[in-house]
């Protein structure tokens, strides 16, 4: 898995194997990777060559956990990402850390 490049005054709080899972029609699938969570940034990478998303914290506006600790991060622009995996307590941790809202 690709390692992410930090800007300048950036940390990294937690970085582990996660899932982002999304929707085929109606059945959610698993897309394994790297998650990233630093002090300016939510980063996942689906794949050695590209990250499959790229989040400043400011367009992050709270995230939910559900059933079995899946974490969902509720974008500004309305829209919902998926994450799940071993590491969730984790993730959680570091998203309180980095000041993302809980709902």
């Amino acid at each position: 898995m690709a390692r992410i490049t930090l800007l300048p005054d950036e940390r990294l709080i937690a970085d582990a194997m996660a899932s982002n899972v999304k929707k085929l029609l109606v059945f959610p699938q698993p897309n394994p990777g790297r998650l990233n969570i630093t002090n300016k940034r939510v980063i996942f990478n689906e794949s050695k060559l590209k990250a499959e998303f790229e989040y400043p914290l400011e367009e992050i506006k709270s995230f939910s956990v559900g059933a079995a600790k899946a974490i969902t991060l509720h974008l500004n622009s309305g829209d919902d990402i998926n994450l799940t995996g071993m590491y969730n307590k984790k993730f959680i941790d570091a998203l309180q850390q980095a000041g993302v809202h809980k709902e």
